[in-house]
């Protein structure tokens, strides 16, 4: 899924989504590039 995707399917902006995931990163929350492993 594609943050832009992740954003329509939450009905926020990708601004928003942008800045949700740079929070989430900063507290060590989700990783960057999480590794496909499944």
């Amino acid at each position: 899924m594609t943050l832009e995707e992740l954003a329509d399917e939450l009905g926020i902006s990708l601004e928003l989504a942008k800045l949700v995931l740079n929070r989430l990163i900063e507290k060590g929350l989700v990783q960057e590039c999480p590794p496909r492993s499944m």
